[in-house]
């Protein structure tokens, strides 16, 4: 789940799209254990690190797992069963997938640094490309940090604060707490990757989970990326196109999936 600071996350909706969130056997991480666990406590800290240095981020591959839950107890809210999903992530490239999804979300940076998305539905063999322009016309447009992170590194140390620190199996986890466009908001910051833990969101009556369950280095999670041979043989179809397309089946199905997604975005 993407944590986008220019939009509320409503408590009864998920939005898995850019989700893009990962993690785990990098050349700085070698020897830490692949499944992840978001336990411990620590002390507090009076002073805000830099959560998001500016070094690259190294390619990895992660399941993550989301759940809407019953305020107060462990229980999942009716109507929402728990939600698993794959991301991959490299230097220029973002792709996540719900476990069992009908279609992937790929985006992707060139040299000018312009991000540009592409749907895929590979039942159909066919994608749906979003050019720059089209996203900013959507209002769809995140940092490349952000995507890479699953949420804004800039709202860590301003609007979320840190209350705590711990050391895991997998390094220091830095806990940071506040409101983000009005919900409060928890994320466990795993330092040593920048990249979260488990970010949780609640209100009143419920509480949207998400929590790192498993990493991989790029290329050797169970459900592979897609492969850029493989799209080059699909139908492409431009989401500027879609006004002229309205009868296209996969013209249809790709409305009905942005429709869901703004239904569901934060």
């Amino acid at each position: 789940m993407l944590l986008n600071r220019s939009h509320g996350i409503h408590m009864d909706r998920l939005k898995i799209t850019t989700a893009w969130l990962l993690i785990v056997l990098s050349a700085t991480l070698q020897g830490v254990p692949r499944e992840i666990e978001a336990t411990g406590t620590g002390a507090g800290h009076d002073h805000v690190p830099a959560a998001a240095p500016a070094r690259a981020f190294p390619p990895l591959a992660a399941l993550y797992e989301t759940q809407v839950l019953a305020e107060g107890d462990q229980t999942t809210a009716q109507g929402h069963a728990p939600l698993r999903w794959y991301l991959w992530r490299a230097d220029q490239r973002v792709e996540t997938r719900t476990v069992g999804g009908v279609f992937s979300e790929i985006w992707s940076r060139d040299s000018k640094g312009r991000i540009s998305k592409e749907q895929v539905f590979p039942d159909d063999r066919a994608v749906v490309d979003y050019y720059p322009g089209d996203l900013a016309a959507m209002h769809n447009q995140l940092s490349w940090r952000h995507l890479q992170s699953l949420m804004d590194p800039q709202a860590l140390g301003t609007d979320l604060k840190e209350v705590s620190s711990r050391k895991a199996k997998t390094g220091l986890v830095k806990v940071f707490r506040g409101t983000l466009d009005g919900v409060s908001t928890e994320v466990h910051w795993l330092v040593s990757i920048s990249l979260p833990l488990l970010i949780e969101r609640r209100d009143q009556s419920r509480r949207i989970v998400t929590r790192l369950i498993e990493t991989w280095s790029v290329d050797a999670a169970p459900v592979p990326r897609s492969k850029t041979e493989t799209l080059a043989g699909y139908r492409r179809i431009d989401f500027a196109d879609f006004g002229d397309k309205e009868k296209d089946p996969l013209v249809r199905k790709a409305t009905r999936v942005a429709g869901r997604q703004h239904l569901h975005s934060h």
